[in-house]
């Protein structure tokens, strides 16, 4: 029997590891954050002041607008909007609207 040289494996603690990979997620965050931010520009024109996403779940888009009158507004394009966000980003399923402001 012959004996070869053998590959050995390098081992990363965690600790080596982590940042990382935090670095990296964080990144594709931010980067699909303001994607999506500037197709809901686009699509809202002078009403993104008015009407501002605060989050991405779960192919849920999370947008605060500041009135209730704004509320009914959105809620009433909600269908013209979600589709148009769909023909973009195939991974948007849903639009929430609530009152609130930009976190």
């Amino acid at each position: 029997m012959i004996v070869g040289k053998e590959k050995k494996k390098e081992i990363f603690s965690v600790q080596e590891i982590l940042p990382d990979v935090i670095k990296s997620i964080s990144r594709r965050d931010i980067q699909d954050q303001i994607s999506l931010e500037g197709l809901w520009q686009k699509l809202t024109g002078e009403g993104s002041d008015h009407a501002v996403i605060v989050g991405f779940k779960d192919g849920c888009v999370f947008v605060h607008v500041d009135n209730a009158a704004r509320l009914f507004k959105m809620r009433l394009q909600k269908p013209a909007l979600l589709a148009q966000l769909k023909s973009q980003r195939k991974d948007i399923v849903n639009i929430s609207f609530k009152i609130g402001r930009r976190t």
